[in-house]
């Protein structure tokens, strides 16, 4: 997939070009703003993905199937190591009390 990048002031004057460009020749167009990335032109058809990997991500169940990767990974690494690894949760919480009293 190619991708392009164009000011603002060029996307309006060539509006309708950047669009074919998009949903025909599989483009992806960076809109820029004074040099920064302001927004994006994609196809319907990259939208489309788009959207379908963000429900998949928020789902239940994509949670739990991570939460389960996370788990066996754990366990292969203790049988690697034959040594617990630390808890992650108890180690954030501790740093963000750390953080907090320095507040």
């Amino acid at each position: 997939m190619e991708r392009e990048k164009a000011s603002v002031a060029q996307a309006k004057n060539a509006l309708s070009s950047l669009i074919n460009k998009v949903a025909y020749g599989k483009t992806r167009v960076l809109l820029e703003s004074r040099g920064k990335p302001k927004a994006a032109l994609v196809s319907a058809e990259d939208l489309e993905r788009l959207e379908q990997l963000e429900r998949e991500k928020e789902s239940p169940e994509s949670r739990f199937h991570i939460l389960a990767q996370a788990q066996a990974l754990r366990r292969k690494i203790y049988r690697r190591r034959k040594k617990a690894l630390s808890d992650s949760a108890k180690l954030l919480n501790r740093l963000r009390e750390q953080r907090d009293r320095g507040l």
